[in-house]
C-alpha cells in the first residue's frame, strides 16, 4: 500500500509539470478575452460615431429639387373691372384665370447655421454618455480583475490542500500497515486495524473529493478568464497562497476612503450630465440664425414643353433666417423642473452611497485586522502543533509511549496546518475585499 500511494504521489507530481500561470497573465488573459469587456469597446466607436453625426449639425446643408406639375383648374380671381379699363365702374367686376396648365421647378437651397447654440449643448451632451460608458467599463474591468483575483486564489488553496490531503493518506497508509504487520505478529488487536482501515478510506474519500474540488475551481478560474474548460488539467499556478501573502508587506489600512470607486464616479457623472441637460433645456429658448440661399429657374406653359428653354426663367435669393421658439419656451422651463427634481435625487443617491461606502470600508478593514490576527494564532497553532509531533514522535522511538499518542500529535499538527491555509486565504480574500470597498482593485 506505501509503495503504490508514494507511486501515485510521484505520477500526480509529473502530471503537474507543466507551463505555470501567473495571476498577472490570468487577468491579462481575462481583460483581452472576455467578450462583456469587448462590448465597450464597441459602444465607444458608437458613441464616436454618433458624437461626429451630431457636428454634421454645424456644416452647410445643401438640397436640390426638380418638380414638375400639372394644374387641373388654375385658380380664378375675382377682381375690379376698371384695373383693365378705367372707364368701367369701380363696382363693375371680372373673373381672372391665373397660372398656366404645366408649371416646372429647378433649384439648390443652402442653408448655413449660423448660431445654434442647442447642437453645441447636444456635443457636450455626447461628451458625457462617453464618459459613461468608460466609467461603465472601467467597473466591468475592476469586478473582472476581482473574479478572476478570487478564482486565482481558490485555485492556490485547492493546490495546498491536495498537498496536505495526500499527506494524509500517505500517512494513514503508513499506519494501517504499521498496525498490519503488528497484528500479523501478534502485538495489535483486530478492532485497531480495523479502525486504521476505515480511517484510510476516509482519507482517500477525502484526497478524491479535493482533487474534483480543485478542478472544479481550476474551471471556475478559466470561466472567468474565458477559455477553455478542458485546460484544467493541465493548468498549474505558479505561486503559492504564502507567496501571494508574501506581497502584502503588512496589513492594508484603509486611507484613501471611498473617492475612487467606480459608483461614486458614475453618480458624479449623472449629476454633471443632469446639468448640462439643464443647460440644454435654456438653450432651446434661444433664437437660432442660419443664411438661406436658392439658384433655380421657373418654367411655365399650357403645353408639355418642358425643354423649351425659352419659357424657363431664372429666380435666386439670400438672406438670414431668425428662428425665435415660443411655445418651446413653455416646453422647455417644464424639463427643466424635473430635471432640478432629479439632480435633487442624485445628490441624495451621492450622500447615501458615501455612507454605506464608508461603512464598507471600515468592515472591509476590521475583516482584514482579523484575518492577520487569525493567521498569527493559526501559526503559531502550527508550530505547537508541530512541537509536539516530535515530543510524541521521540517518546514512541525510546518506547515510552504508544504509536497511537504518535498518530494522534500527528493527525493534530495535520489540523493545524489546514487551518492555516484557510486563514492564510482568509487573508488574500479580506486584502481583496478591503480593494473592492476602496476602489483600488486594479492596484
Amino acid at each position: 500500500m506505501k509503495y503504490i500511494l508514494t507511486a501515485a504521489l510521484m505520477i500526480f507530481s509529473v502530471a503537474y509539470a507543466q507551463d505555470s500561470l501567473q495571476l498577472d497573465h490570468a487577468i491579462s488573459i481575462a481583460l483581452t478575452e472576455r467578450s462583456d469587456l469587448q462590448q465597450y469597446e464597441v459602444q465607444a466607436r458608437r458613441n464616436e460615431a454618433q458624437l461626429q453625426v451630431i457636428k454634421t449639425q454645424y456644416l452647410p446643408q445643401l438640397s436640390g429639387n426638380v418638380q414638375g406639375r400639372y394644374n387641373f383648374i388654375n385658380p380664378v380671381s375675382v377682381l375690379p373691372a376698371n384695373i383693365f379699363d378705367p372707364s368701367q365702374p369701380s363696382d363693375e367686376l371680372i373673373s381672372a384665370r391665373f397660372g398656366t396648365n404645366w408649371s416646372y421647378s429647378a433649384g439648390v437651397s443652402l442653408s448655413q447655421p449660423l448660431y445654434a447654440p442647442s447642437v453645441g449643448g447636444q456635443v457636450s451632451e455626447q461628451l458625457l454618455e462617453a464618459r459613461r460608458s468608460q466609467i461603465d467599463a472601467r467597473g466591468a474591468r475592476e469586478q473582472v480583475v476581482a473574479d478572476v483575483t478570487e478564482a486565482y486564489y481558490g485555485v492556490l488553496a485547492g493546490e495546498s490542500e491536495i498537498s496536505l490531503a495526500l499527506a494524509d493518506s500517505l500517512a494513514a497508509a503508513t499506519v494501517y500497515q504499521n498496525l498490519v504487520e503488528e497484528q500479523r505478529a501478534g502485538r495489535t488487536l483486530a478492532p485497531e486495524v480495523e479502525q486504521a482501515e476505515l480511517q484510510l478510506a476516509q482519507v482517500t474519500l477525502r484526497l478524491r473529493r479535493t482533487r474534483q474540488n480543485l478542478l472544479t475551481l481550476k474551471q471556475l478560474l478559466l470561466s472567468t478568464m474565458n477559455q477553455p474548460l478542458d485546460q484544467a488539467e493541465n493548468m498549474v499556478p505558479a505561486v503559492s497562497l504564502e507567496s501571494c501573502l508574501r506581497e502584502l508587506e503588512e496589513p492594508r489600512q484603509s486611507s484613501g476612503g471611498v473617492a475612487d470607486r467606480v459608483e461614486l464616479a458614475q453618480l458624479s457623472l449623472e449629476q454633471d450630465l443632469l446639468r448640462t441637460q439643464a443647460l440644454n433645456q435654456r438653450k432651446l429658448m434661444l433664437p437660432t440664425l442660419s443664411l438661406d440661399a436658392y439658384l433655380g429657374a421657373n418654367h411655365f406653359s399650357n403645353s408639355f414643353e418642358p425643354f423649351n428653354g425659352a419659357r424657363w426663367f431664372g429666380n435666386s435669393y439670400a438672406g438670414l433666417s431668425l428662428n425665435i421658439p415660443i411655445t418651446d419656451i413653455v416646453k422647455a422651463s417644464r424639463n427643466e423642473d424635473v430635471i432640478e427634481t432629479e439632480q435633487a435625487e442624485n445628490r441624495l443617491e451621492q450622500q447615501d452611497f458615501l455612507r454605506k461606502a464608508g461603512y464598507e470600508v471600515a468592515d472591509a478593514q476590521a475583516q482584514l485586522d482579523y484575518a492577520w490576527q487569525n493567521l498569527a494564532i493559526q501559526r503559531r497553532a502550527v508550530q505547537l502543533a508541530e512541537n509536539q509531533l516530535q515530543v510524541a514522535t521521540a517518546q514512541s522511538e525510546e518506547g515510552r509511549s504508544l504509536d497511537q499518542a504518535r498518530w494522534q500529535a500527528a493527525a493534530q499538527a495535520q489540523q493545524a496546518r489546514y487551518n492555516a491555509l484557510k486563514a492564510c486565504y482568509d487573508v488574500l480574500i479580506a486584502d481583496l475585499r478591503l480593494r473592492q470597498a476602496q476602489g483600488k482593485v486594479m492596484e
